[in-house]
């Protein structure tokens, strides 16, 4: 066997390991709670050694912090439903009930307490969650960017700003979700700030 042939099999199975460790990790923070499992647990339950889990993450948050990376894919795909031939504000409203439907349902309470937690305690880094690169953020940027073009949204806005104001605003409602459910409805909440915001954007 050649060498790049064994360093592709070596890499194949290593990120057969890293998704392993990922998939049972996540099993495990739905089934038990983050808190409630422990680094012993989640390599038991992938089957792999510390050594390994640690060949692949910093920290029990890691694969947490994996998995919201890949959420913006999902994102994409969600946004690619949405018809872009009708009003702007629609598709903002919709794209935006998109958003706290899948941080509620693929993500959880839990884990994003988990993650605020880690974030304020600098455990991880907020580079890749405010990187204005994320699709999330573009997403929000081409709908602003339509609206404004076809003359449905002040012809003065910057989606750019804007986009990243709504990001913003959307992880300020997540952390009083954290903080204050389930007296605080993210879906509910987030809707009436895009009818406040589109009110103000849209062309008189």
């Amino acid at each position: 066997m050649s060498v790049a042939g064994a360093g592709g099999i070596r890499r194949e199975r290593a990120q057969e390991t890293r998704q392993r460790i990922l998939d049972n990790a996540l099993k495990l923070f739905r089934e038990r709670g983050f808190d409630a499992t422990s680094l012993d647990a989640i390599v038991d339950s992938a089957g792999v050694t510390k050594g390994a889990f640690y060949a692949h993450y910093d920290s029990k948050i890691g694969p947490v912090r994996e998995y919201l990376d890949t959420l913006d894919l999902d994102y994409r795909s969600r946004y690619a439903a949405i018809p872009k031939d009708g009003d702007p504000s629609v598709s903002l409203s919709a794209f935006a009930d998109t958003v706290a439907e899948m941080l509620g349902s693929c993500v959880g309470l839990d884990l994003l307490r988990a993650v605020y937690r880690a974030e304020v305690a600098q455990e991880i880094s907020l580079d890749p969650f405010v990187s204005r690169d994320r699709d999330l953020y573009r997403i929000f940027e081409e709908i602003l960017e339509r609206g404004r073009d076809d003359g449905a949204f002040r012809r003065d806005i910057d989606g750019a700003r804007v986009a990243g104001h709504i990001v913003m605003a959307i992880r300020g409602m997540v952390f009083e979700w954290c903080a204050r459910a389930p007296a605080f409805d993210l879906r509910e909440e987030l809707a009436a700030h895009i009818a406040l915001l589109t009110d103000g954007i849209t062309a008189r």
